[in-house]
């Protein structure tokens, strides 16, 4: 009775664990299903997106001014989610924080790159100060 089509019954435990670990970290990367408990999973993907848009406007040449547009792009889709009140406002609060650290991180990541795509173009070796020989 401990076997079924072959498998003992250890292993076909260890495959369920491993369906259910599978299953969770779907959920944890793309949020709960509708009518699941409702507490806030898409607020981890709300926060790396932020992130992630955060370096691509500090990598771009922006201004800071273009970080208040994208945090009212991002406040009114976290606030269409439906979630409770409390889970919208802490999502809010760090998909801003990490918006603008991710463009900090960005406008770092710009200039650092800048200085050796420069470097690189320099030449590399100076050209003689003395005036050519004559030659015959």
């Amino acid at each position: 009775m401990l076997r079924r089509n072959g498998l003992g019954l250890a292993t076909s435990l260890t495959k369920l664990w491993w369906e259910q670990k599978k299953r969770r970290r779907v959920l944890f990367l793309v949020g709960e299903p509708e009518g699941a408990s409702g507490k806030g999973g898409n607020a981890m993907l709300f926060v790396i997106a932020g992130t992630l848009a955060g370096v691509l406007l500090g990598l771009s040449r922006f201004k800071v001014l273009v970080l208040v547009p994208a945090f009212l792009i991002a406040a009114c889709a976290i606030i269409v989610t439906g979630h409770e009140l409390k889970v919208i406002a802490l999502t809010i609060l760090a998909t801003a924080a990490l918006l603008q650290i991710g463009y900090i991180v960005g406008c770092i990541a710009r200039v650092h790159a800048h200085a050796h795509l420069h470097a690189r173009k320099a030449p590399r070796h100076r050209l003689s100060k003395s005036k050519p020989g004559i030659s015959l």
